[in-house]
């Protein structure tokens, strides 16, 4: 696909784009495998591979080919062999198993539902999987770390420890430490050091996360890598005393690196669009607070998947007994006064803020006349519509937030 001969972004550069989606570090630390993810404009669909890297640097080597998605690769305790996710042969996800050195991959099981990521047992001679994030249990099986709120409501996860026969449940960690989740990768469970004194996660912190070592004991948190990157996933090999991790920053996604256990002697080991980012025309970044707000409180509550308890907890009150609370936050409530040119894009497959939404502010808007409203809705899309939706939805997504702002801004005098 050709780019624009000025080095300028377009929305077709979406479809050349490509993830590192999930990775897993073997057990001696040597090696990382991962699912490269691409696009497949034709098929309008993602692909997905899988590669395997040396620690030690040097040129990938692709483990699967073909044009099926082959997702969350976990190593065998002895790292001989990979199981993996794979939706080859059509239907849900299934359990696929490979040798590193090479071979066929031999499919594990034939769910009408599909399978979830997979978890070797100690002895590599079994398999669980499932589809949540499993606890994680340091070497002497005494306790499990977990991710999970202190309250029904709040949406920050933090990091808790509780022993293995039942009781001593608590959070480790300060209170403000909140663990990151992104749309594009996986939130990788807590991983125990070799010795169980400390756990490695990633952490939120103002505008970045980093990987950062809780004390299992409450004895404090030490930063492990922590720079201006967003660290995204994790995985680790604890008794090789290594670290992988996937990392953006304003320019790329990814990016994979490792490090020793502390965070030192860290090292680049790919880019997976260093082709895809030669010659552009890279923008100025600003960063700038910006609060948004629900359209309509009262009816998300009813209508959200998340509203019944997220809406409680934030609005400190249920509907019925702060309902002017709820009713004054609704932007929607503004609608009326709006001037502003105002475009929604929707997914109408989205749990998270249903297309009522959008439609109760999309009538307001006509309804008062003094702004100018688009409002376009996407089959099949859902609350990550933007970032995982079908490719030619993203594009066309894309392509209307640009064509908007050049028509309106130039309109307002802050085009050129």
């Amino acid at each position: 696909m050709s780019r624009r001969e000025d080095g300028r972004f377009g929305a077709d550069d979406l479809l050349s784009f490509q993830l590192i989606s999930d990775f897993d570090l073997s057990p001696d630390g040597r090696q990382i495998i991962y699912a490269r993810q691409r696009i497949d404009p034709d098929a309008d669909a993602y692909v997905s591979n899988l590669w395997l890297i040396s620690t030690a640097g040097g040129v990938p080597r692709q483990l699967t080919f073909g044009d099926d998605a082959d997702l969350s690769p976990r190593f065998s305790p002895d790292g001989a062999r990979v199981a993996f996710l794979s939706d080859r042969g059509g239907g849900p996800a299934q359990l696929y198993a490979l040798r590193v050195d090479g071979g066929e991959a031999k499919r594990l099981t034939d769910l009408k539902a599909g399978a979830g990521p997979a978890v070797w047992s100690p002895d590599g001679s079994s398999i669980a999987f499932a589809a949540a994030i499993a606890p994680e249990a340091p070497p002497d099986g005494r306790r499990l770390a977990f991710y999970g709120s202190s309250e029904e409501g709040d949406s920050r996860e933090q990091l808790w420890i509780v022993d293995a026969d039942g009781g001593g449940e608590r959070r480790v960690g300060s209170e403000d430490a909140e663990i990151a989740s992104f749309p594009l990768g996986r939130s990788a469970p807590p991983a125990w050091s070799a010795d169980g004194s400390e756990l490695a996660v990633v952490l939120a912190t103002a505008s970045l996360s980093e990987v950062a070592l809780v004390s299992a004991d409450g004895g404090g948190v030490r930063k492990a890598v922590c720079d201006d990157r967003q660290i995204t996933q994790l995985a680790a090999a604890p008794r090789a005393g290594l670290l992988a991790f996937a990392w953006s920053d304003f320019r790329l996604c990814g990016q994979l690196g490792a490090s020793r256990w502390d965070g030192s002697e860290q090292a680049r080991l790919l880019n997976a669009n260093d082709e895809w980012a030669k010659g552009r025309a890279w923008p100025e970044v600003k960063l700038r607070e910006f609060r948004g707000e629900r359209e309509a409180i009262e009816s998300h509550f009813g209508t959200s998947d998340s509203g019944y308890y997220i809406d409680p907890f934030d609005m400190r009150g249920e509907p019925f007994e702060v309902r002017e609370r709820y009713h004054a936050l609704s932007p929607v409530r503004c609608a009326g006064a709006a001037e502003t040119p105002t475009l929604l894009l929707q997914g109408e497959d989205d749990q998270r803020c249903p297309v009522g939404q959008a439609e109760e502010l999309f009538a307001a808007l006509v309804r008062a006349g003094k702004a100018k409203v688009e409002f376009v809705r996407y089959p099949g899309g859902t609350h990550h519509l933007a970032e995982r939706g079908k490719p030619s939805h993203r594009v066309d997504y894309n392509r209307r937030i640009v064509a908007w702002l050049e028509a309106h801004c130039a309109e307002r005098g802050g085009g050129g």
